[in-house]
């Protein structure tokens, strides 16, 4: 199976910098809505990027690689160690309306997830006793690895919680409040951190480190996939911009005239009237400004564009009223004649 680091393409000493470097790079590269798209490795990237992205957990996972190299000579145990146990990720999905994402939005969702156990404080144990093998050193006694009987904590579990089933949490139910920020048209999946799951215990030896304290246990994250509703009337356009479109007559095209249309103040839609120029072409587009997108979360009320793309109605001269056909004739002849 792949590294995270061969799957970025990044060595193990690589900085958080550049870290984020290779997968925004790699991301745009493979992202689905590309031409170069690949479904598959773009969720590779988001996964490895998970792992190592975050300087936590990317010394957990170090970490986590060197305790199962422990045949290795220079191996030290966890209880010599500074150990970061991170909890795994929750992936949620909440829709959200159009207007909401234009302007921002509070969500509480009620999540469940793994909490520590409330009964053995998370260590999976009802009790320990020191390892009779290595006399709580965690070490073999002649070669600098870690004890075979207790994997290097120095302590063996007398009896699992029963509580938790050995794993160190249970299932708990809690309202997380999430900030969708002003400007989220184009925003697909938000990272709340450190509110997802509370590390299982698997092993021994985390068993071991969490009971004497020398543990850091670090929450997942949760990962909000968002779907924004379509809206019946606007779109988003380029950069901060809205489109939205209105049809006029050839009649109105020809001479000018003024267009009512709907924009959005404050979250509601209200009327707003604009002029169009005598001579209006298909696919002219008239320009009103703040009523877009709000160009910066922090100052929201600052907006970029509305564009409306016009569109003309030209209809055919056997839907018009005899008197506009007799016209439309007349007018003709006097052009013909020009």
């Amino acid at each position: 199976m792949s590294s995270p680091y061969s799957i970025l393409g990044v060595d193990r000493d690589a900085t958080s910098k550049n870290i984020k470097k290779a997968y925004r790079r790699l991301a745009s590269q493979y992202h689905p809505d590309k031409a170069t798209g690949d479904s598959d490795k773009f969720k590779q990237l988001v996964s490895a990027y998970e792992v190592i992205g975050d300087p936590i957990k990317k010394e957990n996972y170090d970490l986590s690689s060197n305790i199962s190299a422990c045949g290795n000579r220079n191996y030290t145990p966890p209880s010599k160690q500074h150990i970061v146990f991170v909890g795994d990720n929750l992936y949620v999905s909440e829709v959200i309306s159009f207007i909401d994402a234009l302007f921002g939005t509070n969500l509480t969702l009620n999540i469940e997830s793994r909490v520590p156990c409330s009964k053995c404080k998370g260590t999976g144990a009802e009790s320990f006793h020191t390892c009779s093998v290595c006399g709580g050193t965690g070490l073999n006694s002649f070669l600098p690895t870690a004890c075979d009987s207790c994997g290097g904590s120095g302590i063996v579990i007398n009896k699992p919680c029963v509580t938790c089933m050995g794993r160190g949490a249970t299932k708990a139910s809690s309202d997380i409040d999430i900030v969708i920020p002003p400007g989220s048209l184009d925003l697909t999946l938000l990272r709340v951190k450190n509110k997802g799951n509370s590390p299982v215990i698997n092993n021994n030896v985390y068993s071991g480190a969490i009971h004497k304290g020398i543990v850091k246990i670090i929450y997942g994250d949760i990962f909000l996939n968002i779907d924004i509703k379509d809206h019946p009337i606007f779109s988003k356009g380029s950069k901060d911009t809205l489109t939205s479109s209105y049809t006029i007559s050839y009649i109105d095209a020809i001479v000018g005239g003024d267009l009512v249309i709907d924009v959005i103040d404050k979250k509601k839609l209200i009327k707003k009237t604009v002029a169009f120029r005598p001579g209006t072409q298909q696919n002219d587009f008239l320009t009103v400004p703040g009523y877009g997108i709000p160009s910066n979360p922090k100052i929201p009320q600052k907006r970029g564009d509305l564009v409306v793309t016009i569109n003309i109605k030209v209809p055919s001269i056997d839907s018009l009223p005899s008197a506009e056909q007799a016209l439309l004739l007349q007018l003709k002849k006097l052009r013909d004649k020009s």
